[in-house]
């Protein structure tokens, strides 16, 4: 399911079925039951006589009644209706009405009200961003920059807070020893995640000193442009929900990119025989179809091979462990590049959903460098540190409004403008 993050609940969606079906036909009497599994009571049930079915969904009925025909029942009348074309879908939609269409157009709309911040003041406005790594907040952070919105970078302040002479530079020295600086007296990043990453109550034990330092700094920016008599600041926040730092802002925003796009990066990391292939190919199947034509995506397949070929032999130089987790990938991009893209259709529209998660295998790569190299960590445990984020689902529930990336940069600032 296309953003599935967005489907209502299942009690929500029987009480209104329920206000459909009476606004219908009164006297009508349903029993609705929840589909445990894709068949569900259609091949046990020896009552039912009759399943209904869209031209997309007829395989599915014979199904239905092939698993009835194992099971000793009759088979089903199936009743075919027709699909209902949606006249106001737009190029990343489908054309007939549909639910994941409905759910895109979600995007970008108040979802929930904020919450009262009577300890706020009116103005500036804040705008709490938040997101997972390659999700492309920092893109929507930037957007909302250049409409005049000031932007407050958190892990920009990250590194302030540690600066000498602050009061987490002292503490995080005290609680985790003077060796980690370096010459010129910084504390050395890499040496600190070092310390950290994989302990969690070390890792909690640092957060707990440098979170609260990094919201005086937020404060402080938010207060500076009041100041100045700015009308809306964004907070540009990776960890916004896990440090607790909603009371700052009037609103979250939260921009997600589909789990399944996730896990291919995690695929590609993990496996180098063709069932990868295969899960890609089954993971952007259920993808929103797109519009780019096939010399885009033949352009992008080749932005992405010499980005990894840059990347690898760049790197020469670093650790035999560094080159081969660079070289591993070259190897990969390689094999699309010859090998398994020659070999995909030249319909477009499957071909510009192969384009986008190819981008998005570069933001994840791009991901695990920037945590190798800024963490000194190694990639195995920088993945781990992705993966250990939180689920789009869980985000969602604390956002006002979703935004996603998931297409065209353009449907992506028309998300921007809409929330505005």
């Amino acid at each position: 399911k296309v953003l599935k993050e967005l489907i209502e609940p299942y009690s929500l969606r029987v009480e209104r079925l329920q206000e459909f079906l009476q606004d219908v036909k009164p006297l009508i009497q349903v029993e609705i039951v929840p589909l445990e599994d894709p068949y569900g009571i259609s091949v046990a049930d020896p009552h039912l006589e009759c399943i209904v079915v869209s031209e997309e969904t007829k395989k599915g009925g014979e199904a239905v009644n092939k698993k009835r025909k194992e099971n000793g029942l009759s088979a089903l009348v199936l009743h075919e209706i027709q699909l209902l074309k949606d006249s106001h879908h737009s190029e990343t939609e489908e054309e007939k009405i549909s639910s994941s269409s409905l759910r895109s157009r979600l995007l970008g709309t108040l979802l929930s009200p904020p919450i009262d911040t009577p300890h706020l003041p009116a103005l500036p406005y804040v705008i709490g961003l938040t997101g997972g790594s390659g999700s492309g907040k920092s893109s929507i952070a930037r957007h909302l920059e250049a409409l005049g919105a000031i932007r407050i970078d958190c892990d920009q302040l990250g590194h302030e807070a540690y600066q000498p002479g602050t009061v987490a530079y002292h503490r995080v020295l005290e609680e985790f020893g003077s060796d980690l600086t370096n010459e010129d007296k910084t504390i050395n990043r890499r040496a600190l995640g070092r310390k950290v990453f994989g302990n969690k109550e070390r890792l909690k034990a640092l957060t707990d000193i440098v979170w609260p330092e990094i919201a005086l700094l937020v404060k402080d920016k938010i207060r500076q442009a009041k100041e100045d008599g700015k009308q809306v600041c964004v907070v540009d926040a990776a960890v916004l929900l896990e440090a607790g730092w909603t009371d700052m802002v009037h609103e979250v925003w939260v921009t997600i990119i589909p789990d399944e796009e996730v896990k291919l990066y995690f695929y590609l990391h993990t496996h180098t025989h063709q069932k990868t292939y295969t899960s890609l190919d089954c993971s952007v199947s259920q993808r929103q179809k797109s519009s780019k034509n096939r010399n885009n995506t033949v352009k992008q397949f080749n932005d992405v091979y010499m980005f990894f070929f840059n990347k690898v032999f760049f790197f020469c130089s670093q650790t035999l462990n560094y080159l081969i987790y660079r070289l591993y990938f070259f190897v990969v991009v390689f094999w699309f590049y010859f090998c398994f893209l020659p070999k995909l259709t030249l319909k477009t529209e499957k071909l510009g959903c192969y384009s986008t998660c190819v981008s998005l295998v570069v933001f994840f790569f791009q991901a695990v460098t920037r945590i190798t190299e800024r963490d000194g960590v190694s990639s195995e445990d920088a993945l781990r540190r992705l993966q250990s984020q939180w689920s789009n689902a869980k985000q969602v529930e604390h956002a006002n409004v979703v935004l996603s990336t998931l297409w065209e940069p353009e449907v992506t600032r028309k998300q921007v403008r809409r929330s505005l």
